[in-house]
């Protein structure tokens, strides 16, 4: 998300505040809540973005009180909300603050586990009715949460404490599935999957396959081995999308409430010192528009095959899923629940080997993007017009010129290989 920064006093230049002013979402009351971690800005297609400072008084004792804010509207340009589904995506989101998030509240007060999860962002009011679509959270880059440096992929340390974070985030279905599965079915079917179902094929087939092409590229160029382009250009067929659409679908009785954007720009972290060095004191998890209900290891792999380094998917990969096999058993127990009875390590490294080849596919994706140069990204900003636009006009990818860059990609097919994620 490109962010603006504005004043409470210009709010109204907003798209979105021609329908919805700030007085209704003021009216929720939310001057009155304590400050708690919430979200900060980040890097949107879906979005239009705002950075916010609120004055206000408290209305139990007239105290002054400053909120700095992340506000999340549509795009005004027609062009872009159609081109990126800007509808679906924002409606997702909404739901999962309004009917996720407070359910999952609602179970941790009456379980009272000693280590609760509060990595949610803290969301003051989110709407989703087509034409006045808001969210409006906390912008907590003003309590020093950061993105984690993630240029040369994240090392053993770095992904273990974000993935501890993923791991206890799904250990609240699997604990609320069985104490409250009542509960847990009304909070599900409020999400829906945004994109990869049938109904976006078109949509996004194009691009799909442009990316495609350049993975092969990548891996024809930095692996001598043919066996890797062969098995690539297998799983990435005709086919690839439909696949894709499998494996998003939930299958019981492992299905969790997923992120499904699970990188590390999702992960705001602060430390008790400016560098990396220093002790981890709150994570929160932000962008919920791809979340789902699915397989764990959508998140698992995504993450892995978006972020990690090499050494980490090399040297560290068993270590590493263990890792956030723990952080899910020990959340679940204390949640009150018999953990490895709910989730066994065995059934969980079924779930690895069915599942992981999703990660290689977002990947397609997520690689070239993230090392795109700023005079490559694409200006959403400057998109008009009423009409859609085709995806591989937006994001007219050519092969990536760096070794470096080539190598992201390479590599994690031949580790998919390697582990028989990709037959």
């Amino acid at each position: 998300m490109q962010s603006t920064s504005r004043q409470f006093a210009v709010m109204h230049r907003m798209t979105c505040a021609d329908h919805l002013t700030i007085a209704s979402v003021l009216r929720t009351g939310f001057l009155d809540s304590p400050l708690e971690s919430g979200a900060s800005k980040g890097e949107s297609y879906l979005s239009t973005v705002y950075r916010i400072e609120v004055e206000g008084k408290s209305s139990r004792d007239e105290k002054k009180l400053v909120l700095h804010l992340i506000v999340k509207c549509l795009p005004a340009s027609a062009a872009r909300r159609k081109t990126f589904r800007s509808l679906e995506f924002f409606r997702n989101e909404v739901a999962f603050y309004n009917k996720v998030v407070p359910a999952f509240i609602e179970f941790q007060n009456k379980q009272k586990p000693k280590h609760p999860f509060v990595e949610f962002p803290r969301c003051y009011f989110a709407l989703a009715d087509g034409e006045n679509d808001i969210v409006v959270m906390e912008d907590v880059s003003y309590k020093n949460y950061k993105t984690t440096n993630r240029q040369d992929g994240l090392n053993y340390e770095q992904c273990e404490i974000l993935m501890n974070v993923l791991g206890r985030f799904h250990a609240l279905s699997i604990a609320m599935k069985e104490k409250e599965p009542g509960a847990f079915k009304e909070a599900v079917p409020s999400l829906f999957e945004t994109y990869y179902k049938p109904e976006t094929k078109a949509w996004y087939i194009n691009q799909l396959q442009l990316f495609t092409d350049i993975a092969i590229d990548a891996v024809t160029k930095e692996l001598l081995e043919k066996v890797y382009e062969e098995k690539l250009r297998k799983f990435a067929d005709n086919s690839c999308f439909d696949r894709m659409c499998e494996y998003v679908k939930p299958k019981e009785p492992y299905a969790v409430i997923s992120h499904g954007d699970a990188w590390a720009p999702n992960f705001l972290v602060r430390r008790s010192a400016e560098n990396e060095n220093g002790k981890v004191e709150g994570i929160c998890m932000i962008d919920y528009q791809l979340a789902r209900y699915s397989s764990p290891v959508l998140d698992i792999s995504f993450f892995l095959y978006s972020c990690a380094s090499e050494n980490v998917l090399f040297n560290q990969f068993d270590d590493i899923l263990k890792a956030y096999y723990k952080s899910l058993i020990d959340f679940v127990t204390d949640l009150g629940l018999p953990a490895e009875i709910l989730f066994p390590f065995k059934e969980f490294q079924k779930e690895i080997l069915s599942y992981f080849a999703f990660g290689l596919g977002m990947s397609l994706e997520s690689v070239p993007l993230s090392i795109l140069d700023a005079d490559q990204t694409p200006d959403v900003e400057s998109m008009s017009g009423e009409e859609e636009i085709p995806l591989t006009e937006i994001w007219a990818l050519k092969p990536i010129e760096s070794k470096e860059g080539r190598m992201r990609l390479a590599l994690n097919v031949k580790h998919a290989v390697d582990n028989k994620f990709i037959l």
